[in-house]
């Protein structure tokens, strides 16, 4: 088993640090746990465990938070066994959980991802445990925004303008679109509403984020 840790972390978030290691050596080396702590979005993973499986490590930003607290299998804030594919094509089983403080805000997330390499080769006998819900299909989208997802969402982009570390009043249209450009990233604008709650926390007109993400996505191209 191997662990990668943060040097500084929060006392809320190290306090999980034997429910990341026990899951670890409970599963096995196929079985990767991750610790995020998102008052840093850009880099909110804090703590691997067995990160060979997907190649996760310290640093790095969350994925597939936005499909996450969107999808309709999302109950008591835990999406378990739903299935996906690492980049080098590994078919995984993974469940995420959110995590709240006190004041009921989403301040984290664990992630277990399971590798099913070897129980697949099993085939029929293992069928039951490799069945799960496949979150890379998509879904339509609806014109009606849950109050969670509403919530998570205004969390998200509050954290993500704070770890800018410079208010919004001095910031300029670079900072600006340096927070869009992360957001079109991680799939923030496929919430609905998502483009007029940054546009209200910038402090600007939701035109301008619209031509914010023109010119970012136009620099992909």
């Amino acid at each position: 088993m191997t662990i990668d840790m943060k040097e500084t972390i929060s006392p809320y978030f190290l306090a999980l640090r034997p429910v990341l290691i026990q899951i670890g050596e409970t599963f096995g080396p196929d079985c990767e746990v991750v610790l995020h702590d998102f008052n840093h979005p850009k880099n909110s993973v804090v703590m691997v465990v067995n990160g060979e499986v997907t190649g996760r490590h310290v640093g790095q930003t969350f994925n597939d938070l936005m499909s996450i607290i969107q999808s309709p299998y999302l109950k008591n804030d835990c999406l378990n066994n739903y299935i996906k594919h690492s980049k080098d094509g590994k078919l995984l089983k993974c469940s995420t959980s959110l995590l709240r403080n006190q004041s009921g805000d989403v301040v984290g997330a664990i992630c277990i991802n399971y590798d099913l390499s070897r129980h697949m080769q099993i085939k029929k006998q293992m069928d039951d445990f490799c069945r799960g819900i496949d979150l890379e299909a998509k879904e339509e989208s609806t014109d009606l925004l849950g109050e969670g997802v509403s919530d998570i969402l205004r969390q998200i982009l509050d954290r993500t303008i704070s770890d800018a570390g410079i208010p919004v009043s001095a910031m300029s249209r670079q900072d600006k679109m340096e927070i869009v450009r992360f957001l079109d990233e991680k799939e923030v604008f496929s919430i609905k509403g998502s483009v007029e709650e940054l546009a209200k926390q910038l402090a600007v007109s939701r035109y301008t984020i619209y031509n914010y993400l023109d010119e970012v996505r136009n620099r992909k191209e």
